[in-house]
């Protein structure tokens, strides 16, 4: 897991402080773990466009099998001209897997 320090406006608390970077991060990872040989799925949860070329990557080296994943009844990332495995999660599904354990 990796965090990511909160960026405060100036108007805070009236303005919410926001996470910056996580996109950034995820897609760095996404395509970190297609180019090694030990990885053999990756599934992508989000719904976030600017993820899309590390996806494309990824299907492009061809040695994991991707997937996409998110909330039932939106829509999901897509690659043109290419089938992608997805998975849809209700959030009735996620409290029934929701770990409950405190790390």
């Amino acid at each position: 897991m990796a965090t990511r320090a909160l960026r405060y406006p100036q108007n805070w608390p009236t303005d919410k402080a926001k996470e910056k970077g996580v996109d950034v991060k995820l897609a760095i990872d996404f395509a970190r773990c297609a180019l090694t040989t030990n990885t053999d799925t990756l599934i992508l949860a989000s719904r976030d466009t600017d993820l899309v070329p590390a996806l494309e990557m990824a299907l492009d080296l061809g040695k994991a099998h991707i997937e996409v994943a998110g909330w039932s009844n939106t829509s999901r990332l897509r690659i043109p001209g290419k089938q992608l495995w997805s998975t849809s999660l209700s959030g009735a599904e996620f409290t029934a897997c929701k770990d409950p354990r405190q790390y």
